[in-house]
């Protein structure tokens, strides 16, 4: 068929082709070359096709070579199969040193030695090598034992060499020709040599001393490796043993070509091997071993408490930076047995990874018996503690039994027999726990006094010590001075200068504080009034004199506007990290799969080129405009590793180190899709300082906590407190709260930090972000983050405020709120009357105490005036005064006694409350002059009734109802008829007044 020219052969040419290879049976109907490819000229010529044309369609014959490769394979090794039958048959193969010659076999089926299928040839031709030993195959006679075609370059070879050989030619180095020279000698690329393994194989064997020399070689080198394995000098790292470079520098021969590293590196592994079978240890580590086990064994470098061992004074000990893998092995093994030996120690209560013996006790002569009980007993009571406070009950229970042996007398006697149960009276023990008490110095006694009463009240409950009501008396209880201040209490530092500003509103605020009225105030020397006239000065003395001019006022002024300031900045930080989340959110969102490259880059079978650009082409440096690298490393951290961002030691860290580098460092990257501790610690401070909840408590806030309530106007929040017994202290905030904006952030985006926190931290609200770990926000890190902000505030810059203060903060408010009684604050704070005066016992509640209690005086002067004909004009006073007094002192109560008038206020003060209807001190004296009173008391809440109801129904339901619920009680009481007569006269003496 004649060529037509390249331009007509466009359409026609592509699907002659086509129509050719597609009708084409089999590989055998194309010409092949003998790599396994087409043969493009000779396909060419075949279809009187051009070149151009062919070349041009490459992926038709590209197609056609893929759907045939496993034929044409099979076909070769088919073929190969025939020829090494009929060489077997004709004793025609070349055959050296147990293996046949491949050259031979490659040409016979027309393939060659580099082609892409010569590795399955070379596989098949090691099967015939073991064929040929098994039927012990010979050549046939005068064969040569390599395979030269006539006029090859294998023959040129060959007679080269065997030329050098006979005229004595400089060949041989370490045995063997060197391949090199012979090259030179022909003027070939010595990659040609390569091919022709047997040529040269032929020689060595059959002129070289090679295999002597590298027998020669391998037995030094094994007795220089049996020598260092005896002498046991060196030691082993990573499973070998550390004489490889010695041994190298003694015989530098053994490894100067690459087959003799590899039999050497062959070598080393089996006697390296071998000797760590054997139970090599080298004698310096083995003395050190034997050293760190006996220092063990001496107990002097154990910390008991823990049941490990002091690795920090063990080194000291033996001088050494750091322990060997054996060494921490030996250590691991003696604290797991320490450990399991303390857990089943019943004289040992573990608390929190900690084991706090009891053993001592055994030594001093309590019984084991009781000692044991005493473990028990303190494990069960304390164990919700944490480990350090646990440790100081521990302390202060061994100390006091401890002392309970040293003495005599009768706490001689209750030491012998208080492990017999009811042997040892009460007050016997309250003696010796005043004794205890005694024997300290008088500035440890409060701390020692409230520790000895929690233990001893424990050890009562089991029966291991008498029961103590009250414990040890803590003596008159005295005004809180050291106690944790309000936001009202705490001045900036002075401004010079400006004093006459306000020296007005201080002179008012003082005398009304400590005029003649307010007994309460007259000492001026109290530590937390001074602090808040000096927060309260100073803070007027800034900011202008515009502020209210009454004290109680005036602190919730101060108050609010303090924690608006503080809250304004947290929203703001809220802000402005809900909105970097978002911007994180939307531009990972934006960034390519990374399953259309990351396996791939994981791939280690991927070429260094290949991986680099890859890399570029997703993460390109620098980077675009539209931060396609930015957008792809969001993606890829939020898609693959849960949004947090791969530090050092951290899986992905190898990628993600150069990113860092080039196109943003690892915190910014993360403040994208991980929310940053500001924003948590922002979130839960506008918590802490609405809700006023304790630190830890807050802190160890559940996210299932945050749920709603019966309300749709608002949410509740549901912590629980160590100290109320797991009793919930629940919390309400309005929907709109700046509250439920800051809990509803930490909800939805603190989960991303708990989707990758540990199993023990997964639940919290708060959570924050130390180096690679997730843990619970401290209270050491929300000091700092409080005070950073404190500092940046505009006004109370220089004011020294904590988080520690917002709890009395708040229990501040709630008491102003509720006209100073301490009932809400007492329920929000869930505290007892005993615990309470820490948090209340402050300057405006005190002045608040001090009106009623003045009022109430006025009331009940003006009660005792008005029984003396006269005594208004006498003493001095407006009578229409003393009978407008009187017609609010008919409320008082008249006709009921207080057996203990101190009692309310824990003998400090004349009690000043008006709930004597449900005060266990009230007495009602069984005559007729104090009924009458009731009775008339009584009418006038029955007239009163109506309005009161109407008007003010929450005070009648507080205040007015109990009473007249009492009045009607003792009526029904003194229906008897030994009593009646007295409550007719009573009924008598009252319709009279």
């Amino acid at each position: 068929m004649t060529v037509v020219d390249e331009v007509s052969q466009g359409a026609w040419g592509r699907e002659r082709l086509r129509q050719f290879l597609n009708g084409a049976p089999s590989f055998n109907s194309v010409p092949y070359t003998d790599h396994g490819f087409v043969n493009h000229t000779e396909l060419a010529r075949q279809l009187g096709l051009s070149q151009a044309c062919v070349a041009k369609n490459q992926d038709l014959i590209r197609e056609f070579e893929d759907r045939t490769a496993d034929g044409y394979a099979q076909d070769r090794l088919t073929k190969l199969c025939g020829f090494i039958d009929q060489g077997f048959r004709d004793r025609t193969l070349h055959y050296a040193n147990e293996k046949l010659d491949r050259q031979q076999a490659f040409e016979a089926i027309d393939v060659g030695r580099k082609a892409a299928l010569s590795p399955r040839i070379e596989a098949a031709l090691v099967g015939f090598d073991k064929r040929a030993r098994e039927i012990g195959y010979t050549m046939k006679p005068g064969m040569p034992a390599v395979f030269l075609p006539p006029g090859s370059q294998r023959e040129r070879i060959y007679l080269a060499v065997q030329n050098c050989i006979e005229n004595g030619e400089p060949i041989w180095k370490h045995g063997r020709v060197v391949k090199s020279k012979i090259a030179e000698r022909m003027g070939i690329d010595p990659a040609n040599l390569s091919l022709h393994p047997e040529v040269f194989d032929h020689f060595n064997l059959l002129h070289g001393n090679w295999e002597k020399i590298e027998a020669e070689l391998e037995r030094r080198v094994d007795a220089a490796i049996t020598a260092s394995i005896e002498a046991r000098e060196v030691d082993v790292v990573v499973g070998k043993l550390e004489h490889r470079a010695a041994i190298q520098s003694q015989i530098p021969e053994a490894f100067s070509t690459a087959e003799r590293r590899a039999r050497m590196t062959a070598l080393f592994k089996r006697r390296d091997r071998e000797a760590l079978e054997a139970g090599y240890i080298c004698v310096r580590k083995e003395k050190q071993l034997q050293r760190l086990s006996e220092l063990l064994a001496s107990g002097k470098f154990t910390r008991e408490l823990y049941g490990t061992a002091n690795l920090k004074a063990l080194r000291k000990e033996l001088s050494i930076p750091r322990f060997h893998q054996d060494a921490l092995e030996l250590i691991a093994s003696f604290e797991k047995e320490k450990i399991t030996r303390l857990k089943a120690d019943p004289l040992c209560a573990e608390i929190e990874g900690r084991y706090f013996s009891f053993g001592a006790m055994c030594d001093l002569g309590y019984p084991e018996s009781y000692v044991m009980s005493m473990a028990t007993c303190f494990r069960k009571s304390y164990s919700e503690l944490k480990g350090p406070e646990a440790g100081r009950y521990h302390l202060a229970l061994m100390k006091l039994f401890i002392w309970l042996k040293h003495q005599d007398r009768v706490v001689a006697a209750v030491a012998n027999n208080i492990h017999i149960k009811g042997a040892v009276k009460d007050v016997d023990w309250l003696y010796v726990l005043m004794r205890y008490k005694d024997s300290v110095d008088e500035r440890s006694q409060p701390r020692l006094i409230a520790v000895v009463n929690n233990l001893s009240r424990n050890l009562a409950v089991a029966g291991l010590v008498p029961w103590l009501a009250c414990g040890i008396p803590n003596g008159r209880r005295k005004a809180p001075t050291g106690t944790i201040k309000s936001f009202a209490e705490v001045a900036p530092t002075p401004v010079d200068g400006h004093e006459s500003r306000v020296d007005g509103f201080m002179e008012f605020i003082e005398n009304f504080t400590n005029s003649d009225n307010f007994s309460l105030f007259a000492e001026a020397d109290r530590v937390d009034s001074k602090n808040f006239y000096a927060a309260l000065k100073q803070d007027f003395l800034i900011n202008g004199t515009e502020g209210p001019l009454e004290v109680v006022a005036a602190t919730r002024f101060i108050i609010e506007r303090r924690q608006e300031l503080f809250n304004e900045r947290f929203k703001t930080l809220i802000a402005e990290g809900v909105q970097t989340l978002e911007e994180g959110d939307r531009l990972a969102s934006l960034g390519q799969d990374p399953d259309l490259y990351w396996h791939r880059l994981c791939d280690g079978e991927l070429s260094q080129g290949e991986k680099s650009r890859l890399t570029r082409e997703f993460f390109p440096n620098p980077d675009t405009e539209d931060r396609t690298a930015l957008k792809n490393s969001l993606r890829l951290i939020r898609d693959k590793f849960k949004r947090k961002a791969p530090l050092e030691g951290e899986e992905g860290y190898w990628f993600f180190k150069r990113r860092y580098q080039e196109i943003a460092p690892s915190s910014e990257m993360q403040a994208y899709l991980l929310p940053t501790n500001a924003l948590m610690l922002a979130c839960a401070s506008i918590y802490f300082q609405g809700s006023g909840v304790n630190l830890p408590v807050g802190r160890g806030l559940l996210e299932k906590c945050y749920q709603p309530s019966n309300d749709k106007n608002y949410r509740r929040v549901v912590g629980f407190k160590a100290k109320a017994k797991g009793k919930p202290i629940i919390y309400y905030f309005e929907v709109r709260s700046d509250e439920c904006l800051a809990l509803e952030v930490a909800l939805k985006w603190g989960k991303y930090l708990r989707d990758v926190a540990p199993p023990e931290h997964e639940g919290l609200m708060f959570l924050q972000k130390v180096g690679p770990r997730i843990q619970p926000i401290n209270q050491y890190g929300l000091r700092k983050f409080f005070e950073q902000q404190r500092s940046t505030i505009d006004g109370i810059e220089q004011v020294a405020l904590t988080p520690q203060m917002w709890r009395p903060t708040l229990l501040l408010l709630a008491a102003i709120d509720n006209g100073g009684k301490l009932g809400v604050a007492l329920a929000l704070a869930q505290h007892t009357e005993g615990v309470s005066g820490h948090y209340y016992d402050r300057m405006p509640l005190r002045l608040m105490h001090e009106v009623r209690l003045r009022y109430f005086k006025e009331l009940l002067e003006a009660a005792v005036i008005h029984a003396v004909p006269g005594s208004p004009a006498y003493i001095g006073l407006d009578p229409k005064t003393i009978h407008r007094r009187l017609a609010d002192a008919i409320d008082v109560g008249i006709g009921i006694a207080c057996a203990d008038p101190y009692e309310h206020s824990a003998g400090q003060s004349v009690c000043d409350k008006l709930d004597c209807f449900r005060c266990k001190q009230m007495m009602i004296s069984i005559d007729a002059e104090s009924l009458s009173w009731l009775i008339i008391w009584r009418s006038s809440l029955e007239q009163a009734e109506g309005d009161w109801v109407r008007d003010h129904p929450d005070r009648w339901q507080e205040e007015f109802l109990p009473f007249l619920s009492l009045v009607e009680v003792v009526e029904e009481l003194m229906q008897e008829a030994m009593y009646l007569p007295i409550w007719l006269e009573a009924e008598e003496i009252a319709g009279q007044r």
